[in-house]
């Protein structure tokens, strides 16, 4: 069931906590962050990208065989793929997720893009603190200009974006299955969760 979204993962990060690059970590058997991110995008979007920073883009090129973005050279951290990605997408949404979210499952991508609201300028789900989820959301090519605009004010934060913006924001009961690993001893105890 794919619709026309482009599917982006967004993997331009430094994981100076996790002290490895997070992409090419394995949580699920045999296939790596980058790979598993992708084979689930792959599921619901027309068209696939990878988000890199400069030095990344020969590494993730030869790594895997979808476009690679270099991350907007005028943003900073998550927002500057979400815009490399909006970009490029001539008119698609794009379904942002970041690289380092080891739970997320087909079911919740599914969820996503059925109960897209396409009249705002994100859909996004709510975290377990009850703030919207900025790396696992659908951006609108409507909200290009907006968040071109907070860039250039240096305001870079896309949680900020989906709280102040016009956003759908999506109750989802399983908000474990958006968290992220940042450091060594979470992904040891994401390794374990995965392998119940």
């Amino acid at each position: 069931m794919k619709r026309d979204i482009l599917g982006l993962v967004l993997s331009g990060g430094h994981s100076r906590r996790m002290g490895e690059d997070k992409a090419r970590m394995h949580f699920h058997g045999e296939l790596d962050q980058l790979e598993f991110c992708l084979q689930l995008l792959g599921k619901y979007c027309s068209r696939l990208a990878v988000s890199v920073r400069e030095d990344q883009l020969m590494e993730r090129s030869q790594a895997t065989n979808v476009e690679c973005l270099v991350d907007d050279p005028f943003a900073f951290g998550p927002m500057a793929g979400v815009l490399a990605g909006l970009r490029v997408s001539e008119g698609l949404p794009v379904l942002a997720i970041a690289c380092d979210m080891p739970h997320l499952d087909a079911s919740l991508l599914l969820s996503l893009v059925c109960r897209r609201n396409s009249e705002m300028h994100a859909t996004c789900f709510s975290a377990s603190d009850g703030a919207p989820e900025p790396m696992c959301t659908i951006y609108e090519p409507s909200c290009r200009p907006l968040l071109e605009a907070l860039a250039k004010e240096q305001s870079y934060s896309l949680r900020r974006f989906l709280k102040e913006g016009i956003v759908e924001r999506l109750a989802y009961e399983e908000s474990a299955s958006l968290a992220n690993v940042n450091t060594p001893e979470e992904a040891e105890i994401a390794r374990k969760q995965i392998d119940l």
